[in-house]
């Protein structure tokens, strides 16, 4: 959605900005800034921001940034492309390092960000794959659903704060799992290696269809609503889809509406029915048999455990 104006204000500077300098070229302060974790090559930030505005040359860094509580009205353009939406608690931004931005939001916001080099992102990403294919490159996100680093925000957000047994094994696992998440589904090495196996659906269409997904998980759909993305038929579709992803479609979406409920149970305060709904499932007791089944814990196990 193009936005309405962003507001005026000055470039901040004509150099890229470190991660460390972010919270100086807000036009209001932040409650609270603090670093979580630092390594050679990626940076995990926390932020209590108050409504704000910066405009920036650029970032030195990638950055996926994770709500994790309130919401505010966006307006950020990034480059040539502009954009306007509300972020609530699990919405993802992803913004590529070395392109101007200009960015406001009208409301607190509690924000996880993470930070990382293109090399560290080209070197992580290519290690495992084929380095053939060009460098590894983030895709620029806007305001977005994703059920998985909104949960990997919340953990950070714990394992950064008083010392904890294991806290350095807990965030390296946190780290390699978000690294490989971003290469899968916000990197320009996703869907496209899903879909050089043989047989499988162009890249283009695969990220159509799990885009149109993730856009639906509340609503019912059907495999022949799928397969009209692509053009074919519910059969060829669907041996197409499991070609490339793995797995049939149904069972697809039920991964990925109980990927959405994990993150509503975390970060909002929803009861069971609510999230039921929202996630596509016919009821409190049918979300119930397909979480526990998934998960190996009922919904309300899975709450106590994530927020303690």
């Amino acid at each position: 959605m193009l936005s309405q104006a962003i507001p005026s204000i000055s470039w901040t500077n004509s150099r890229l900005l470190a991660p460390g300098e972010f919270p100086g070229t807000l036009s209001r302060a932040s409650s609270f800034d603090r670093i979580l974790h630092s390594e050679e090559g990626l940076c995990i930030s926390h932020h209590g921001y108050a409504d704000a505005a910066f405009r920036v040359e650029g970032f030195s860094h990638n950055c996926v940034s994770i709500q994790l509580a309130g919401r505010a009205r966006h307006t950020r353009q990034v480059g040539a492309c502009q954009g306007s939406g509300t972020s609530v608690a699990g919405k993802v931004f992803a913004t590529s390092a070395m392109t101007p931005i200009a960015w406001s939001w009208n409301s607190a916001a509690e924000m996880i960000n993470v930070w990382i080099t293109p090399e560290r992102l080209n070197h992580d990403l290519v290690e495992d794959g084929d380095p053939d294919r060009g460098p590894a490159e983030l895709v620029d996100r806007f305001c977005i659903d994703d059920p998985l680093l909104a949960q990997l925000g919340v953990a950070l957000r714990a394992q950064g704060g008083e010392p904890r047994p294991f806290c350095r094994m807990m965030l390296a696992g946190l780290v390699s799992t978000l690294v490989a998440h971003i290469g899968q589904h916000h990197s320009n090495r996703g869907a496209a290696t899903l879909a050089a196996r043989s047989g499988g659906l162009p890249p283009a269409h695969l990220k159509l269809v799990l885009d149109h997904i993730d856009a639906h998980l509340g609503e019912e759909i059907g495999l022949d609503e799928l397969a009209a993305l692509t053009g074919k038929s519910a059969c060829h579709f669907l041996r197409c889809f499991k070609q490339s992803t793995g797995i049939a479609p149904h069972r697809y979406v039920t991964q990925r509406r109980v990927d959405h409920a994990c993150a509503l149970l975390v970060a909002a305060e929803l009861s069971l029915v609510e999230i039921a709904l929202a996630c596509g499932f016919a009821d409190q007791s049918h979300f119930g048999r397909v979480f526990r089944r998934e998960r190996d814990l009922t919904p309300m196990a899975y709450r106590r455990q994530s927020t303690h």
